[in-house]
């Protein structure tokens, strides 16, 4: 077994030395908040567990812990803590299966502490068939891939509600509990706010559009705010999205108004949603133009106009490039769907 220490002071590290000298199956890597390779050590897979010791400071193994908990971590976590502040993680939803070690502990404690909890829960992944393929969309950091395979959600969603209705709705509440512990959301107005703007009635899930739309729009939330969290200056950047959707966006304006480099703001978009900008205002405004198609019956024209495409041409070039169709035949799509609904 492998074992990440992070954040351990020297009686930490010590103690968990002179244990292991007579654990031949272990070996314990230890690293620090500061170090060079700390994020390389965090994503290396080969780690059977993550010990963060909370002896140096709350604050700072806070941090540890809360990125290690958004990053789908939480079934590796060892806390390892002087007092029993931490313990109230074991009484959040959905984190129960976090392990503790108290200061000072024993050989006896330390070996203990390294097997699982308890059985891996088998609720989600099991029951729920939608869990897993929405929490690599979002783990993988890949915004393209994740809009590219909504299509294949969406079905996997509708088949779904074709043999039970009830179920499916109940499936979708479960991926927004998840939504809410993987931006770590845990002030209950705020979720309350964000289960009414993303709630999957059954009317949202038996629409075809109505469930893509919802689909993009919680995909993006979330990966704006898990963004938001480790770079909260770019609230900025998604303000000025949003604010100037319908005209020509640009990286320099875009950079100034985050107050930072073009150069930062395209590797720090590039490594948290795996595009450049350009990219992502693309997608946003195609998006835009699906619904004011299916919602509005703009024509397409129109619609190339009103989000500062001067060449109606190259929005056909992009929205296909994207949507992998032409806007016309979506939108022949989108009628010839809302014409049967009208017609049932």
């Amino acid at each position: 077994m492998r074992l990440l220490v992070l954040n351990a002071n020297a009686l930490v590290k010590l103690t968990i030395s002179n244990i292991l000298k007579f654990a031949e199956d272990t070996e314990a890597v230890f690293a620090g908040w500061n170090d060079g390779d700390f994020e390389e050590l965090v994503r290396d897979t080969s780690f059977s567990a993550i010990m963060v010791s909370a002896c140096k400071g709350y604050h700072g193994s806070y941090s540890i812990i809360n990125n290690l908990i958004n990053d789908g971590l939480s079934a590796k976590l060892i806390i390892l803590a002087e007092n029993s502040s931490w313990r109230s993680f074991m009484n959040t939803p959905g984190l129960d299966d976090i392990r503790f070690l108290s200061v000072p502990f024993s050989k006896r404690d330390f070996m203990d502490s390294l097997a699982p909890k308890k059985e891996p829960r088998k609720h989600n992944s099991e029951h729920n068939p939608f869990l897993d393929d929405f929490r690599n969309l979002i783990m993988k950091k890949d915004y393209v891939k994740m809009y590219n395979s909504i299509s294949s959600l969406r079905k996997k969603i509708l088949d779904n509600a074709e043999r039970s209705l009830d179920q499916t709705v109940q499936y979708m509440d479960e991926i927004l509990e998840l939504s809410m512990k993987m931006i770590n959301c845990i002030e209950p107005e705020l979720q309350k706010h964000y289960k009414e703007r993303f709630s999957f009635t059954e009317d949202v899930i038996k629409n075809p559009y109505h469930l893509s739309f919802a689909l993009y729009d919680l995909f993006d939330e979330i990966y704006r705010q898990r963004c938001l969290q480790k770079r909260p200056q770019f609230s900025s950047l998604f303000n000025y999205i949003d604010k100037n959707i319908y005209k020509e966006l640009t990286l320099s304006e875009a950079a100034d108004a985050c107050g930072v480099s073009q150069s930062y703001l395209s590797r720090e978009l590039k490594s948290f949603f795996s595009l450049g900008f350009n990219t992502y205002v693309q997608i946003a405004k195609i998006v835009l133009a699906k619904k004011n198609f299916y919602y509005n019956d703009d024509k397409i024209i129109d619609v190339a106009f009103q989000l500062s495409y001067n060449e109606p041409s190259y929005f056909c070039k992009v929205f296909k490039k994207i949507e992998g169709v032409t806007p016309t035949f979506l939108k022949n799509e989108m009628l010839k769907y809302q014409s049967l609904c009208t017609a049932m």
